[in-house]
């Protein structure tokens, strides 16, 4: 799990202000993607997760949350907003408790 946002920026010295600078800055250019509400991934670390779950997916299958955090080594309070970050980039789509792969 990466740091939160705020963990983050203590460590570096950074205001909130300054942080959010840069983390856009970083967004903007690639090399992070932010992950509402908390967290803030590298972009290499984020496509490894995407990758990741993008295996798990059969062509047509269906996957639970718990089945998408056992793949990706999480807890399920850390693994619940990628998931939903997949589902708003349309990567994958919610019906009902699973998800499905969408996205080429």
């Amino acid at each position: 799990m990466p740091p939160l946002r705020e963990e983050l920026a203590a460590r570096l010295g950074l205001s909130s202000r300054d942080f959010r600078e840069v983390l856009r800055y970083l967004c903007e250019t690639g090399k992070a993607v932010e992950v509402p509400p908390e967290f803030a991934y590298h972009a290499h670390a984020y496509a490894e997760m995407l990758a990741v779950t993008k295996a798990l997916f059969g062509a047509g299958a269906e996957r639970t949350v718990s089945e998408i955090r056992q793949a990706l080594d999480l807890n399920r309070k850390d693994v619940v907003p990628p998931v939903e970050h997949f589902d708003a980039r349309g990567r994958t789509r919610r019906e009902g408790n699973n998800r499905r792969w969408v996205a080429g």
